[in-house]
């Protein structure tokens, strides 16, 4: 099975036309690699496209645009949602414009998570086109987490994923820095009104770090033989990796405040002992199958990803900035609309893909709501109970392209 993740888009008839009339949105829909599922039956569907395809709007798409767009007829699929609206957060990576009222819209965006308009106003989507940079200069203060994120409270989402591995240190004022920076980055995001569909929390960190490792090894080498070493190793980790796990969701449990259901997960990639071949030294693996995917410092939701240069823990307990860096914010679409750099969902798609424990699970540690989950077929079970970060699949519709 692929392990792509795949963006749609879910139209009326007349939405469709607006976007391929805009000369700002078309780019979302045109010779790209996306599902669009509309509303409408094949009969439909035919009167919109006409007698002549090449003479309407949709026609035109349909002939001449079939590389990499997977276009169903699913006028079905549209009732059923609308029917039973807790279906919109199951698929979450997607944009909604539908014929409905702008009243009904704007209920979907606050109870369900995902983006939700009439296709009754002026095509404008704004959250699609968001796009804000701050630049910190080190030990300066009047930069923070809550000031660069506020605008982003109103852009819906379903999921928050967060990479970082130099996310939680292992001990000291430097750990109690990173869980301050932590409860920032939630406390601007995180929901803070009543709503029915899951927020699914996802946080990757190193469980421990090298200096952790090294007053292990002093503590511990010179007493056991090494696979009895390496076992207690294992336990050491998986025991750090659980506390700061449970701290994690106590902490976005309290800002769910009981509002809505939420769903803590945290993985680490466990780096066992290895001895230098030279001077049979012990040091704990600098590189496991998988690793390199958490180099990248993001912060993801369903329809915003956020990078900063040096590391997601950016302010001082004080609120200095700890390093001279850029923090950017970037909406699936704020970019390559109407210029020649690339789609920024394009990217998005593969940093969602390649999120920790998706492959590899066998060398991850994985906890759920603070509770270690073992064993990779539960892993990837649990994991594909994050809509966001599910395959791509078939879904209900006639596929015309």
């Amino acid at each position: 099975m692929s392990n792509r993740i795949s963006f749609s888009i879910y139209l009326s008839i007349k939405a469709l036309e607006a976007i391929l009339r805009s000369r700002s949105y078309r780019g979302m829909i045109l010779n790209r690699d996306v599902n669009i599922f509309l509303d409408a039956s094949i009969t439909e569907l035919a009167v919109a496209v006409g007698n002549n395809p090449d003479e309407t709007y949709i026609g035109d798409f349909l002939r001449n645009n079939s590389e990499g767009v997977k276009f169903y007829v699913a006028n079905e699929l549209v009732a059923q949602l609308l029917e039973d609206p807790m279906r919109f957060s199951r698929d979450p990576f997607a944009i909604y414009i539908l014929a409905i009222s702008s009243t009904d819209a704007k209920r979907i965006r606050e109870q369900y998570g995902v983006l939700c308009f009439s296709d009754s106003t002026t095509l404008r989507l704004p959250p699609l086109r968001f796009q804000k940079n701050t630049f910190c200069e080190k030990n300066k203060v009047g930069k923070s987490w809550a000031s660069f994120l506020r605008e982003l409270s109103d852009i819906p989402f379903n999921t928050l994923a967060i990479n970082d591995r130099y996310l939680l240190p292992s001990k000291g004022n430097d750990l109690e820095c990173s869980m301050q920076n932590l409860e920032d980055i939630f406390a601007a995001l995180l929901p803070s009104v009543d709503r029915k569909s899951p927020v699914h929390v996802f946080v990757y960190f190193d469980a421990v770090d090298k200096d952790w490792s090294s007053e292990f090894l002093h503590e511990n080498n010179k007493k056991k033989q090494f696979s009895d070493l390496q076992r207690l190793f294992h336990h050491s980790v998986e025991e750090e990796f659980q506390k700061k796990s449970i701290a994690i969701y106590d902490m976005v449990r309290s800002f769910a405040m009981n509002r809505y259901t939420v769903h803590t997960y945290c993985v680490s990639y466990y780096r066992g002992l290895d001895r230098n071949k030279r001077d049979g030294a012990l040091f704990m693996k600098t590189y496991v199958d998988g690793y390199e995917r958490t180099h990248n410092r993001r912060i993801l939701t369903d329809y915003i990803q956020i990078s900063a240069d040096y590391g997601l823990v950016a302010f001082t307990l004080s609120g200095e900035a700890l390093k001279t860096q850029a923090l950017n914010a970037k909406g699936l679409f704020c970019e390559g609309l109407n210029d020649k750099s690339d789609i920024p969902e394009e990217r998005h798609r593969m940093e969602l893909s390649s999120l920790p424990g998706r492959e590899n699970a066998d060398n991850v540690l994985f906890s759920k709501d603070g509770k270690l989950i073992n064993g990779a077929t539960q892993i990837m079970n649990e994991i594909g109970q994050i809509p966001l970060l599910v395959n791509e699949h078939n879904k209900a519709g006639a596929l015309l392209l």
